[in-house]
């Protein structure tokens, strides 16, 4: 068994891992080591990996089923699942990855995980920024948490246009569920399913409205959260990319923002890990807790 090194990226989010080779088959408890370190820091990046695509799925496969990227092209057969996402940042601004957000929001059973991984960098610009969404509800005043905990917030997928399939950067087999893009209703605070602990979910560039508030009142509250969880640096990482680097983040815990500082092609390689199972809020959890219909295990953090 290898025992991985840890080096924390700031107080609150984010942590770097070395010692590991994920060219050779991990040990399982070298992979519960590298899990734990993941849901206690949200956001890891394991660096010097110089990996196969091949060798890159079998190890995203250690933290559950996989789906294909429904937008962006994948590698093909065998690698459905592995998709080569690469801009020149010349989009104009607040177009795709450059706001806040959550992977998956929209889904039925929202996305667990994503990794990245370099295939082509800039050598100045292109960081990814990452922001705790348990230190956003940390910060909510008592009343506001209360308040947060009993509603609900519809997240519907982004609009993509013919031009964006034919642009040849997107895949031209896109098909999106019909439900994805009417919305689905999520909670505005969920209880992360391993560690027990609440965060905020909603996000700029999914999040559509809260459900049963007029337009204006859901705006004021929905951009109060925004804020809190975006403008206080304490809350944040930013971490700078190096070929060899695999970052894995945890979708239920944290936000992230792809910054668009650079003018020539950045290309990342990427793997979502699928949900199974809706987020509950803070009642519904308690109230399965108490059935035992959703046995867990809680990890400490």
């Amino acid at each position: 068994m290898a025992k991985i090194n840890i080096e924390k990226m700031s107080i609150n989010i984010g942590a770097y891992i070395s010692g590991v080779d994920l060219t050779k088959p991990i040990d399982p408890d070298t992979f519960f080591e590298i899990r734990e370190a993941w849901l206690e820091n949200q956001i890891i990046v394991i660096r010097d990996q110089h990996v196969s695509p091949q060798q890159y799925k079998k190890f995203a496969e250690n933290f559950g089923p996989l789906e294909r990227h429904e937008f962006h092209r994948n590698l093909g057969p065998g690698l459905e699942e592995v998709a080569d996402i690469t801009f020149d940042g010349s989009r104009p601004r607040n177009s795709t990855a450059d706001l806040w957000h959550i992977d998956g929001g929209y889904y039925k059973h929202p996305t667990v995980a994503a990794l990245l991984m370099p295939v082509d960098i800039p050598k100045i610009g292109g960081d990814t920024a990452f922001a705790s969404r348990y230190c956003a509800y940390d910060a909510l005043p008592g009343p506001l948490q209360r308040m947060c905990e009993e509603i609900e917030a519809l997240h519907s997928a982004p609009m993509i246009s013919a031009a964006d399939v034919e642009s040849n950067k997107l895949n031209p087999d896109f098909k999106i569920d019909p439900e994805d893009l009417a919305g689905r209703a999520q909670p505005v605070v969920i209880v992360h399913p391993e560690t027990g602990r609440k965060a905020l979910y909603v996000d700029r560039m999914f999040t559509r409205h809260i459900v049963g508030f007029p337009e204006a009142e859901s705006r004021h509250i929905l951009d109060m959260l925004y804020e809190v969880s975006t403008y206080n640096l304490e809350f944040q990482t930013r971490h700078t990319w190096r070929m060899g680097d695999i970052a894995i983040w945890d979708d239920r815990a944290v936000l992230h923002y792809g910054v668009t500082d650079y003018r020539v092609p950045r290309t990342m390689r990427r793997i979502t890990v699928a949900g199974s199972e809706r987020l509950l809020s803070p009642r519904e959890f308690e109230a399965a807790r108490r059935k035992e219909a959703v046995p867990r295990t809680l990890v400490k953090v």
